[in-house]
């Protein structure tokens, strides 16, 4: 008996051994075809991660040679440009159409997608190379961000350090993003286009889609190319949008999303039987379903299905705009029907959904886009006012400085912070040098001269010691020889050893502008800080006017530089 259970217990071993041996023959055959192809170049161009993308990317050999089987019929060495170019009233030929949905081989994707949204023969280096040029002001960009417009995207909590090596930017947008396949590169890339997206738009106030969109696309496109295709995004969806037409890609607004999200569960409810009584349990348990509809279509359903699903959908979606996404979301919740309906408790049924949905075979997923499909979906009737309650996080603005001459005190990260801190009638400003004492020398006299030229401006006034420590002011007044005191919205600011604010709260001594020298703040043991004629020795105290330590040890300093901006 008990050499029967030493066999049994040999075998199982044995077993494993040859099921991880063809799992790891499958995903080794799955590197070997991908990188077999050239679609996604080879050079530090490339903006994601090849390993990361075969290591989400199942079976992608398999999945690969059957698209490219289908894709055969399409002749797209003669490819016509304009040949796939939506018009009203149809999408595409019937033939671009079926085979899109079918799903896009990679070596075909860029072709496509750059056809489908009119690019092929743009020069989108140029128009991403003008755009930069306006947005940064022709100056230099930035290395680093501080901050990074999301426009409502939610970001996860930072449960570890795993990011700690990254830029605040780059790790507020890996703490969000749902798949993490992109490079150092695409990070960056990443950013620099949401902001020159916020800067041009201005009426684009809140997407959360868009950060996702931005990464599927950096898979394929250049980053130019992707700037492009963003723009001809949003300029189509407000002629869509005005026209009653679900062909849309973004919406423009909070409450344009609430009105999407409660008109999608009204109009499928009246055409689907089925999806009514799902809808129907959903309400009667008190589940979120305006949370499930957010969070699946925020993040493409990235959270909710397989990755090479994703980006299938994902150029259905370029082709064919936001309805996609409503099928999807329609025929996910049509599958699981027995599912949901057995579910007794709102705790359970996200997780049913996506351990399901995370799961599906081949044969589930050609089910699940057959199902999308049968749904009809015409123009739907706008909703003016959305009858359920939804909080969202706000997209808090974001504001990028661009000084005028590079700073050699602060970074451009440490401007994003120092305008975090300013009144907001003040952000939309940027700082233009007016004084510097390696460029025009030591003299308070000079000084004044310069800042003459300036009085109806703000100013910002940088401080380094030879000890290292870099601190100063924002001004709503110009500096000048006043022999009172003026000012009225003015705080002191330390960047080094520590960052910190002091704003001026307590009284209204804020700066004093003398022939032998300038100070700011009063009371207690004296001034904040006080500068002499040659602006080469100063003093520091606790004062009353902004409640703020001595910003030196010992409460003197030598000064190292000095930097003056005014704001325009």
């Amino acid at each position: 008996m008990g050499q029967m259970f030493q066999c049994c217990d040999n075998r199982q071993p044995i077993q494993q051994s040859i099921l991880q041996e063809a799992r790891l023959y499958r995903i080794n055959q799955d590197y070997v075809h991908f990188f077999g192809q050239d679609w996604f170049g080879r050079d530090e161009k490339i903006l994601f991660d090849p390993d990361k993308f075969i290591y989400l990317y199942q079976d992608y050999k398999t999945d690969q040679m059957y698209l490219e089987k289908v894709w055969l019929k399409a002749d797209l060495a003669n490819l016509r440009h304009g040949e796939l170019v939506r018009t009203k009233g149809s999408v595409l030929n019937k033939k671009w159409q079926y085979l899109i949905r079918r799903g896009v081989p990679s070596v075909h994707a860029k072709t496509i997608i750059l056809d489908i949204l009119k690019l092929t023969y743009l020069d989108w280096d140029l128009e991403y190379l003008s755009a930069l040029k306006v947005v940064f002001k022709n100056k230099p960009i930035p290395k680093t961000f501080k901050h990074v417009p999301v426009f409502g995207c939610q970001t996860k909590e930072d449960d570890d350090d795993e990011f700690i090596y990254m830029s605040d930017s780059q790790k507020k947008l890996q703490l969000l993003l749902q798949v993490q396949v992109l490079n150092s590169n695409g990070l960056e890339a990443v950013t620099r286009l949401l902001w020159v997206i916020k800067q041009q738009h201005y009426q684009l106030e809140y997407n959360p889609m868009l950060v996702h969109i931005i990464v599927l696309c950096l898979i394929y496109l250049t980053e130019a190319q992707t700037y492009c295709l963003i723009q001809f995004m949003i300029k189509d969806s407000q002629v869509q949008q005005n026209e009653n037409d679900l062909r849309w890609h973004l919406i423009m607004n909070e409450q344009q999303f609430k009105n999407t999200a409660y008109t999608f569960y009204e109009t499928v409810s009246q055409k689907s039987k089925s999806f009514a009584k799902i809808y129907d349990k959903l309400k009667a348990i008190n589940f979120d379903y305006f949370e499930l509809f957010q969070e699946m279509s925020i993040s493409l359903m990235l959270t909710f299905l397989p990755f090479s699903v994703c980006l299938k959908i994902f150029v259905m979606y370029l082709n064919e705009g936001i309805k996609i996404y409503f099928r999807i979301f329609y025929a996910s919740l049509r599958l699981l029907k027995s599912e949901i309906l057995n579910c007794s408790s709102a705790f359970t049924i996200k997780q049913v959904i996506r351990n399901k949905m995370l799961n599906i075979s081949i044969t589930d997923h050609q089910k699940l886009i057959k199902q999308a499909f049968k749904l009809r979906l015409n123009n739907a009737k706008k909703t003016e006012n959305a009858k359920a309650s939804i909080t969202y996080v706000k997209n808090m603005p974001c504001y990028l400085p661009i000084p005028s001459t590079e700073s050699s005190l602060l970074t451009s990260e440490e401007f994003e912070i120092l305008w975090d801190w300013m009144p907001s009638y003040q952000k939309l400003q940027d700082p233009n040098m007016i004084f510097s004492t390696r460029a025009d020398g030591c003299s308070l006299r000079h000084l004044y001269h310069k800042c003459s030229s300036h009085l109806d401006s703000p100013m910002l006034l940088i401080i380094e010691t030879t000890e290292h420590q870099v601190f100063g002011v924002f001004s709503d007044v110009m500096l000048q020889i006043t022999n009172v005191y003026i000012g009225s919205e003015v705080f002191i600011f330390t960047f080094k050893p520590n960052q910190k604010k002091y704003f001026g709260e307590h009284n209204r001594d804020h700066l004093y502008g003398a022939t032998e020298y300038f100070s700011f703040g009063s009371g207690r043991d004296g001034p904040a800080f006080q500068l002499d004629s040659e602006l080469t020795k100063g003093i520091t105290h606790e004062s009353y006017t902004y409640q703020n330590p001595p910003l030196t040890i010992d409460g003197k300093f030598k000064v190292s530089h000095l930097e003056v901006f005014y704001l325009n």
